[in-house]
């Protein structure tokens, strides 16, 4: 669902969106503080496309490092979609939900304050054609 509140953002080409993204740093239900990573409440790419999955979750791991949760980032991915998101470094947690923390996996890269995946390290189209609200 994409939702008012949060940041939504689409993965454009050839000016038509092929990718889109809405994510926000939830509060906690109980203190009612910010939590310590950002979600992802929708994802969704066009089937005849490759790697806009991956560029939206670069782009939400960097919203996370900007917000100074370190990169972490969880999701609740339908079935079928775990083992994309574990290819990408994300780990199982309860409830259907799933962690990326970037600093603790090796498909992750730093370079200069911006994580990568490590696959798509020396691809500086991903970030140009991801385009927030």
């Amino acid at each position: 669902e994409m939702r008012p509140d949060a940041t939504n953002v689409a993965y454009m080409f050839a000016e038509q969106p092929v990718g889109l993204m809405s994510a926000s740093r939830p509060k906690d239900y109980r203190s009612g503080r910010l939590a310590s990573y950002m979600e992802v409440h929708a994802l969704a790419s066009h089937p005849g496309t490759e790697g806009v999955g991956g560029a939206l979750i670069e782009h939400v791991v960097n919203m996370a490092q900007q917000a100074g949760v370190k990169g972490i980032v969880r999701l609740a991915p339908l079935q079928p979609a775990m083992v994309a998101y574990k290819a990408m470094g994300f780990e199982r947690l309860q409830l259907g939900q799933m962690e990326l923390d970037p600093s603790k996996s090796d498909k992750w890269i730093l370079q200069n304050g911006k994580w990568s995946l490590a696959k798509h390290a020396d691809k500086k189209y991903i970030e140009a054609f991801v385009k927030p609200d």
